[in-house]
């Protein structure tokens, strides 16, 4: 079983909606605490995992997964999104239907990343897989934009052109001045000064990208990409590669006792085991062609694809976003979660094992 999934699992059983009250009693302590510090925690390791993902992969990675691992990104999201909310249109209504499509638009790229580090997966496939991952937040976020600006009453095509035009140019944007200015400044300032610029630039993109709309976890991915091309970049992954290895596994763990159980009713397991149906194969059948495209090996392009199918982060973020804004129940929110563990775990487990039972590393 992979790491991460035992992480997620135990976090589960010692969380305060599980055994946590329990376990307290007996230990005389309370094993783990739900409140801003351990969020705090949770936050800074997801970023810290994808700031040292986006480090490994660097630009060159980017380059050769070029426009096919975009692509796989945009219709590995928009496939899941477009079924999941026609399937649920007629039941739970057009608002609804469209959030619970948006929550499981997303790929967890820490999971893949993840996963990806502990079964020694590379090459090519690795970066289709990390490239798509990092883009497919993107794309999610902007769908999510898009249907929030429509329950808003903007549902005018030229107001949802402009929020996804605004989105899509922002990250451009930012991802090219990053990448422009980072690595020079970096260079400039030499090894005395790399641990705490890496630090400074990481969580200074993270505030700037955070308060324009975007993820956490986009920013640090950009900040990964933009620091491996300077000549630090050695200095940026020993600290990156230390840190996550420190703060990781905290993150799948306040992750697993987050959810609350109590919330899972029967119409909620029965609507989450069906959005998981769906959206652990319209993202597998959404990203497998362009994954072919990109690296033209079936075994690889299957791996890769598999490595896709976690959900994370983001589709619980979407679906919070959804619940406060009156748009989705608790009984939808509790669906979501569990789809979020659902995928999380059988998509970290076929890919694992896919990728584990080969005799010879898939490598590209």
């Amino acid at each position: 079983m992979p790491a991460v999934v035992g992480e997620l699992l135990a976090g589960m059983i010692i969380g305060p909606y599980a055994l946590g009250p329990v376990l307290n009693s007996m230990v005389g302590m309370q094993l783990i605490s739900l409140n801003n510090y351990t969020e705090l925690f949770a936050q800074f390791s997801v970023i810290l995992l994808i700031f040292a993902s986006g480090l490994e992969q660097g630009l060159s990675g980017i380059r050769r997964a070029g426009a096919w691992g975009f692509l796989g990104a945009i219709f590995g999201a928009l496939l899941p999104f477009l079924g999941i909310a026609a399937a649920l249109w007629r039941c739970l209504g057009p608002q609804a239907s469209l959030v619970m499509g948006a929550a499981s638009a997303s790929t967890s790229l820490a999971v893949a990343s993840a996963v990806a580090s502990e079964v020694g997966f590379s090459g090519p496939a690795l970066d289709f897989l990390l490239t798509a991952g990092a883009v497919d937040d993107v794309v999610a976020l902007m769908i999510f934009s898009t249907v929030m600006a429509a329950a808003a009453g903007s549902a005018e095509p030229s107001s949802m052109i402009m929020v996804l035009l605004y989105y899509v140019i922002a990250w451009a944007l930012i991802s090219a001045v990053s990448i422009a200015i980072l690595p020079r400044v970096a260079n400039a300032l030499g090894e005395r000064y790399a641990y705490p610029f890496a630090l400074l630039a990481l969580f200074g993109l993270v505030a700037s990208m955070v308060a324009l709309g975007f993820s956490p976890i986009i920013a640090a991915y950009v900040a990964g990409i933009a620091l491996s091309s300077s000549r630090l970049s050695g200095s940026f992954r020993r600290l990156a590669v230390g840190l996550s290895s420190l703060f990781g596994p905290l993150f799948f763990v306040i992750a697993g006792s987050e959810v609350d159980l109590r919330g899972f009713t029967a119409s909620a397991l029965g609507l989450a085991l069906a959005i998981s149906a769906l959206a652990l194969v319209l993202k597998f059948a959404g990203v497998l062609p362009f994954a072919y495209g990109a690296i033209r090996s079936g075994r690889d392009s299957v791996a890769s694809s598999l490595g896709m199918l976690p959900r994370g982060e983001m589709g619980l973020a979407i679906a919070m976003a959804g619940l406060s804004a009156g748009l989705i129940g608790e009984s939808a929110y509790a669906a979501v979660a569990l789809m979020v563990i659902i995928t999380t775990i059988a998509g970290a487990l076929s890919f694992s094992r896919y990728v584990g039972g080969r005799a010879a590393p898939v490598a590209g």
